[in-house]
């Protein structure tokens, strides 16, 4: 499971988004809401959820690594939002 309401503005009013990459509605709530209301485009918001859905994904789940990933991504990601 990977918590992605970090990937929001405080705006969006989103505090809980879990994608559980085993559970298909799951997947697909997270790519909408993403799209829809996540400072990410909809081509990043795709490629979010396609990287934490892969099998590699899957088989660190267990690993430190994974949420440190989501927290870069936001990190990374707001600078390119402000050069628009």
């Amino acid at each position: 499971m990977f918590q992605l309401a970090s990937l929001f503005d405080a705006e969006a009013g989103v505090n809980d988004l879990t994608l559980s990459v085993m559970d298909r509605e799951s997947v697909q709530q997270a790519r909408t809401q993403l799209q829809e209301r996540s400072h990410l485009d909809p081509s990043q918001a795709d490629a979010v959820v396609d990287v934490l859905t892969r099998e590699v994904a899957g088989k660190l789940l267990y690993s430190p690594i994974i949420p440190s990933f989501v927290y870069f991504i936001s990190l990374f990601l707001a600078p390119l939002e402000q050069e628009r």
